[in-house]
C-alpha cells in the first residue's frame, strides 16, 4: 500500500521569547503544582455549568478563559493540564450543541495536551459527550476504518492533498522583529474526501503547550484542502504540516478569536 503521509511547511511568528521552546510538550502525568495555578479557580465554575447543561455558557466562558490564559501566561510551560481541561469542556459543549466536528477537534486537542483526558468519565455530561471517549488519540499514520470507503485503504499511489493558499496569522505584536532562531512544530491530520481536517496528532513534543494549542486552534480554521486522490477520485489521507515558529526578543499577546453562540 502506498497511501502515505504528505507534508507541507508553513511559517508563523508566535509569542516569541526563548521560553517558548523547552521540554514542555504533551504530558502523561499530572503536576500538583499546576493545580495551584490561579486559573483553576476560574475553571471550576465552567465545569459546573456543564453539569447544569448550560452548553453555550460553558463554551463561551471556556473560550474566553483560554484566550486570557494565552494572553497573560504564554511563558508558563506547565499549562498543558489546564488547556487540556478547557479543550475538553469545549468538546463537551460543542457535541451537546450538535457540533460534532468541532467537538472532535477539541477532544483531540485535549488528548494531545494531556493523554490522561482519555480516562475521564464523561457520562455525567450526557450520552453525546460520553461518545467522545470512544475515539482514542489516533496513532501516527493511522486512518480509522470509519473514514475509509469500505474500510479499505487504496492499494496504490495516492496524489497528496493540496494545502490552500492562506495567510498564516502573525501572532506577534511586533511582526517586524528581526528573526533570531526558530522552533519547528509538526502535526499530522486526516484529510477527508472533501478536504476537511480531522483528528490532529502532534508529532513535536518539545513545545510550550501554549504553542501547541495556538497551532491546533489556527489549523482548525484553515479552509478546506484539495483532497488526496486515487485514480482521480478523492480519498482520505494523512497529511503532515510543519510550522516554523519564529523566535525573537520581543513579546506579544496571542489573539484567539471567540466564536459566537
Amino acid at each position: 500500500m502506498n497511501c502515505h503521509a504528505s507534508c507541507t511547511t508553513l511559517f508563523v511568528a508566535v509569542v516569541a521569547v526563548a521560553f517558548l521552546v523547552g521540554e514542555a510538550g504533551a504530558q502523561t502525568e499530572p503536576r500538583s503544582a499546576t493545580r495551584n495555578s490561579k486559573w483553576w479557580s476560574q475553571v471550576e465554575p465552567i465545569e459546573g455549568s456543564l453539569h447544569k447543561g448550560r452548553w453555550k455558557y460553558a463554551r463561551r466562558n471556556a473560550t474566553r478563559l483560554t484566550r486570557t490564559i494565552l494572553n497573560e501566561s504564554w511563558k508558563d510551560r506547565e499549562l498543558d493540564e489546564i488547556l487540556a481541561e478547557l479543550s475538553l469542556y469545549r468538546a463537551v459543549a460543542e457535541v451537546n450543541l450538535g457540533q460534532r466536528d468541532r467537538a472532535s477537534w477539541f477532544w483531540h486537542t485535549a488528548l494531545n495536551l494531556n493523554r490522561r483526558i482519555s480516562e475521564r468519565d464523561l457520562t455525567p455530561y450526557g450520552p453525546a459527550a460520553a461518545s467522545l471517549s470512544e475515539t482514542p488519540l489516533r496513532k501516527r499514520g493511522e486512518i480509522p476504518s470509519g473514514f475509509l470507503t469500505g474500510g479499505v485503504r487504496p492499494d496504490g499511489p495516492v496524489s497528496p492533498p493540496g494545502f490552500p493558499d492562506v495567510t498564516v496569522p502573525t501572532l506577534l505584536d511586533n511582526s517586524g522583529a528581526a528573526r533570531q532562531r526558530s522552533a519547528d512544530f509538526e502535526v499530522e491530520v486526516l484529510v477527508d474526501e472533501t478536504g476537511n481536517l480531522h483528528q490532529p496528532v502532534v508529532v513535536s513534543r518539545h513545545l510550550n503547550p501554549v504553542a501547541i494549542f495556538a497551532c491546533l486552534d489556527w489549523l482548525y480554521g484553515v479552509p478546506s484542502l484539495e483532497p488526496a486522490r486515487f485514480n482521480g477520485q478523492p480519498v482520505v489521507a494523512t497529511y503532515t504540516v510543519f510550522i516554523e515558529f519564529l523566535i525573537s526578543p520581543y513579546s506579544g499577546a496571542l489573539v484567539i478569536t471567540e466564536e459566537p453562540d
